[in-house]
C-alpha cells in the first residue's frame, strides 16, 4: 500500500502521519465537545448560567459537533478505501493509462464540465475511468496537468476499480 497515491472514487491515500493527525483532531473535537457538556452539566447545578454564559456554551457545542463530525467523516472514508484498497490488490494488474479530457456526467454548467478521463487496455478492451474535475475551488488540479500523459496504475480486474501508483510513468 506504500506505493498506492490515489483512486478516482476514493481521492487521496493519506499516509500515516496524515492519518495520525486526522485521529488527533477526532480526538480534540471529541475532548471539546464533552468537555462543553460537561460545563453545561456543571453551570446548570449551580445559580450563576448567564445569557452571555449559554451563548458561549451553545456556540463551543456547535463548532465541536461539527467539528467532529467532519473530522470522523475523513477518517471514516481513510479507513474504508484502505478496506477496499485490501480487497482490490489480491489481483492487482500493472497497467499504464493515458490521461485526457472528457465531459462530466453532470450538467451544472454547459461547457464548464470537463472531467479528468484515464484511459487503459486490459484483456483486449479498452477501459474509461472518469476522474475529477479539472479545476477545482483551489485551481488547477494535479490530475489537470497530467494531460497528454501515461501514468502507472494498478487495476483489480474483480472490482474493476483502478488506484493510482506514485511513480513516474515511462
Amino acid at each position: 500500500m506504500d506505493k498506492i497515491e490515489s483512486s478516482p472514487k476514493y481521492g487521496w491515500y493519506m499516509n500515516k502521519t496524515c492519518k495520525i493527525l486526522l485521529i488527533f483532531a477526532v480526538s480534540i473535537a471529541t475532548l471539546m465537545l464533552i468537555g462543553t457538556i460537561v460545563g453545561i452539566s456543571i453551570d446548570a447545578i449551580g445559580d450563576g448560567v448567564t445569557e452571555s454564559v449559554i451563548g458561549i456554551y451553545a456556540t463551543l457545542l456547535i463548532v465541536a459537533i461539527f467539528a467532529d463530525i467532519i473530522w470522523s467523516y475523513f477518517l471514516i472514508r481513510q479507513y474504508v478505501f484502505e478496506y477496499k484498497i485490501k480487497l482490490w490488490e489480491k489481483d492487482f494488474v500493472k497497467l499504464y493509462a493515458k490521461v485526457e479530457t472528457g465531459y462530466g456526467d453532470d450538467k451544472i454548467v454547459e461547457g464548464l464540465n470537463f472531467v479528468v478521463v484515464y484511459k487503459f487496455r486490459y484483456d483486449k478492451q479498452e477501459h474509461i475511468i472518469k476522474g475529477g474535475t479539472l479545476c477545482d475551488r483551489f485551481g488547477v488540479t494535479k490530475a489537470s496537468k497530467l494531460i497528454g500523459q501515461r501514468v502507472p496504475i494498478f487495476y483489480s480486474p474483480t472490482y474493476d476499480e483502478v488506484v493510482f501508483i506514485k511513480e513516474i510513468a515511462e
